[in-house]
């Protein structure tokens, strides 16, 4: 006859884990040693901060006609990396919904992690804001040159 054999294995502090976390192959384990954000995540972040720290001072060069000589290729890049943000934050927006971050630790008192959320979801907010001033401000322009200047903008942007 086989006597059974009981171990116990550490949580809390003297482990790492958490005390609620169980060994070998629960989540809760698995949650506690893996990173909070996706690699994904991390990527979109770094590439959408990247773009933003080019864009605001090319902008604010080309906006004031600070760049000498590179003037133009200036605005041209500032307008290229405008174009190509827009989908990257769109993507970003969608892929934080559907991927969301493992809750912050229960040891951080709960005003910080809800200033925490609440600053988070306010820069993505500023994103989508600023994505919906660009679509409306593209708009207006078109539908300025359309019917105040009536010039071919509008229909070159329809059809070529």
């Amino acid at each position: 006859m086989m006597n059974k054999v009981t171990v116990s294995v550490p949580t809390g502090a003297a482990s790492g884990l958490p005390a609620t976390a169980a060994p070998h192959g629960d989540r809760t384990k698995d949650q506690a040693l893996r990173p909070s954000y996706t690699v994904t995540a991390r990527a979109l972040h770094w590439i959408t901060a990247a773009l933003i720290l080019f864009m605001l001072p090319a902008g604010f060069m080309a906006a004031n006609e600070w760049g000498g000589p590179l003037q133009d290729a200036l605005y041209d890049l500032h307008k290229s990396f405008g174009a190509l943000i827009i989908p990257i934050i769109v993507f970003r927006l969608i892929y934080r919904w559907v991927h969301p971050p493992l809750p912050l630790p229960e040891d951080i008192p709960l005003v910080q992690r809800v200033a925490a959320g609440a600053t988070h979801w306010a820069l993505y907010a500023l994103l989508g804001i600023a994505i919906a001033a660009l679509l409306a401000a593209h708009i207006a322009g078109a539908l300025y040159h359309h019917f105040v200047r009536k010039d071919r903008v509008l229909m070159r942007m329809i059809s070529g």
